[in-house]
């Protein structure tokens, strides 16, 4: 997707445009190929769009979802036929005080930007990608969001670099020694993260990350194309095999 062609004559040579918003407090931006000179990315005028979902700590800005969606635009755009299409990155409000749990609070917050983008800005969500963190949260999301039975619609789902094994991995960014502190307390304890911003973990929190199945999310979507390609830096207890393809009625 990165690596979208730029051929002289052909209209993908625009420039992305873009236009943030917000869905309650959930930080958004979309983003549009203007291929005809300036203009400005204003969803609701109809068309379908792809949701970019950023990893623990990270936000809209995520490096690489900005470069996935300018691919995707414009390898969209070598497509005479295609339909009118454009991007939407999101930050979650969890993003600092919650690097490893809310999981469930992200999950609503990615539905409702989708049910955001469906009823109030008249976008058909063809896909949603998730990295690192976010990817087991469009995976809990997506196994939710099944459209109607009597719907044609049917998602893109990709999940990259993410965890198959959630009770796996905390350890590797805060130490063996914290995760044994925290679950052997009652209290908060205020965790620090070299180059990050402290945040309080609790017992609870990594209970909730442990609880999470991501075999039963990915079993419970319908009618998607799926992806789910587990890095091994991130995960030590992946599928059979690491890219695990799923496409389902």
């Amino acid at each position: 997707l990165m690596q979208a062609k730029r051929r002289p004559g052909v209209r993908n040579r625009g420039r992305v445009v873009r236009r943030a918003f917000k869905v309650g407090e959930i930080d958004c931006e979309i983003d549009c190929l203007d291929s005809d000179g300036p203009g400005e990315a204003t969803g609701g005028a109809g068309g379908a769009a792809v949701v970019l979902v950023p990893g623990q700590w990270s936000s809209k800005y995520d490096p690489l979802l900005m470069a996935i969606g300018e691919g995707v635009l414009r390898r969209n755009a070598e497509d005479e036929d295609g339909t009118k299409l454009q991007v939407v990155r999101m930050t979650f409000t969890t993003r600092w005080s919650e690097p490893f749990s809310g999981y469930h609070k992200e999950k609503k917050e990615l539905i409702n930007v989708i049910s955001y983008l469906r009823g109030r800005m008249g976008l058909d969500v063809v896909g949603v990608v998730g990295h690192s963190k976010a990817a087991s949260v469009v995976a809990l999301a997506m196994s939710e969001l099944n459209p109607e039975p009597s719907s044609p619609e049917t998602f893109g789902v990709v999940c990259v670099s993410g965890r198959f094994n959630m009770a796996e991995g905390v350890e590797r960014s805060i130490g063996q020694e914290v995760v044994d502190l925290v679950m052997a307390s009652n209290q908060p304890q205020l965790i620090g993260v070299e180059k990050r911003q402290p945040f309080w973990l609790t017992k609870e929190m990594l209970e909730e990350r442990a609880s999470i199945d991501m075999g039963l999310a990915i079993k419970n979507m319908k009618r998607v194309r799926f992806v789910f390609d587990p890095s091994r830096a991130s995960c030590t207890s992946a599928p059979p095999s690491r890219r695990l393809r799923r496409e389902s009625d």
